[in-house]
């Protein structure tokens, strides 16, 4: 028998995940320690059951995560931050990320 997925126990290891993400981000102090917080970070929401209403918005913000680790292993720090620019924005675009 499988156990429902909680929303409300999705929106909040996401908004853990995603707030510590943006927190730490920006204070990384080399390209090894950022492509090491997005990996862990997109590791972890891939191991995360997903409410069907928040597909589409988990697939959004974890391409995000796989382009800029992407980005980051080929050091093009320029378009590295195109997608960390990206996955920021998309955690504000919607209210139930926002804390």
């Amino acid at each position: 028998v499988e156990i429902p997925v909680s929303p409300e126990r999705y929106i909040r290891e996401m908004k853990t995940l995603t707030s510590a993400f943006v927190a730490r981000y920006p204070k990384a102090e080399d390209d090894q320690t950022r492509l090491t917080l997005a990996d862990q970070t997109l590791s972890a929401m891939l191991a995360l059951r997903v409410p069907g209403e928040y597909k589409d918005a988990h697939l959004e913000l974890a391409v995000d995560l796989n382009q800029l680790k992407s980005h980051l292993q080929t050091k093009n720090a320029v378009s590295a931050q195109v997608f960390v620019d990206q996955f920021m924005s998309h955690t504000q675009s919607y209210e139930w990320l926002k804390n």
